[in-house]
C-alpha cells in the first residue's frame, strides 16, 4: 500500500480520513497491516494509533489475534520514539 491517506467508513457511515503511519508484512503470518492515525489525542496526551490487516485490494479487516496486537503495539511505539 502506498496511500499516505486512507478513507474509512465508520459504522455510522461517515467517511473519516486517516493519515498512513507505516505498513508492514509479517512473514510470521504471512499478513500485511497498516497502521494509521486521525491524530485525535487520547486523555493522557497521546496521539491515537490504529491497526489493521489488509488485503491486496486495499479491504481493510479487523485484528482478533492478540499476538498480532502485541507485535502492532510495539512497532507502534518503536515509530513514536524515532519521532521523537
Amino acid at each position: 500500500m502506498d496511500q499516505t491517506t486512507i478513507k474509512i467508513e465508520n459504522k455510522k457511515k461517515e467517511i473519516n480520513e486517516y493519515d498512513v503511519l507505516f505498513t508492514m508484512n509479517s512473514d510470521e503470518t504471512n499478513k500485511e497491516y497498516i497502521v494509521y492515525t486521525d491524530y485525535i489525542r487520547d486523555s493522557d496526551k497521546n496521539i491515537k494509533a490504529y491497526g489493521a490487516i489488509y488485503d491486496k485490494s486495499g479491504k481493510l479487516m479487523q485484528i482478533k489475534d492478540e499476538r498480532e496486537w502485541k507485535t502492532l503495539e510495539e512497532l507502534i511505539n518503536k515509530f513514536n520514539k524515532e519521532d521523537e
